[in-house]
């Protein structure tokens, strides 16, 4: 029998959906992981970009900043000024401009900015301590 409350192509378009946002939180993780690494945030620290939540206490210290920067992302409107300057600082530090990492908060062009950063900001060669963060 078919239920006219679920169409057939409903399951379709969810399974698309699911695979498309698991595709889109992988390419975030890993090149917030990245991004993490090349700013001296140590291996065993860097992994914490696969963890919600955990992810934006590592922002926060890719930007160097203290952990109750994460208390704005949960506050809404304040969270698009909060994520801009966390990123923006991010950015800094990689030697791009400031503006470059506060795109992050504009539609659509936000989700090529951690993916940009990763290709335009070269890797680290050995172990380097000029900007090592080790996370409390």
């Amino acid at each position: 029998m078919i239920n006219p409350f679920f169409p057939a192509g409903h399951a379709t378009f969810t399974v698309q959906y699911l695979i498309g946002g698991v595709v889109l939180y992988v390419y975030v993780a890993y090149t917030q992981m990245v991004l993490a690494r090349r700013l001296g945030i140590l291996m065993r620290d860097a992994w914490l970009a696969w963890l919600p939540f955990a992810n934006i206490y590592l922002l926060t210290k890719m930007a160097i900043r203290e952990w109750w920067y994460m208390l704005g992302i949960f506050i809404p409107y304040v969270n698009i000024f909060v994520v801009g300057f966390l990123w923006s600082e991010a950015s800094t530090r990689l030697g791009k401009n400031p503006w470059i990492g506060a795109a992050v908060v504009l539609p659509y062009i936000g989700i090529l900015v951690p993916g940009y950063l990763v290709i335009t900001t070269p890797p680290i060669v050995g172990p380097s301590k000029r900007n090592a963060v080790e996370v409390e």
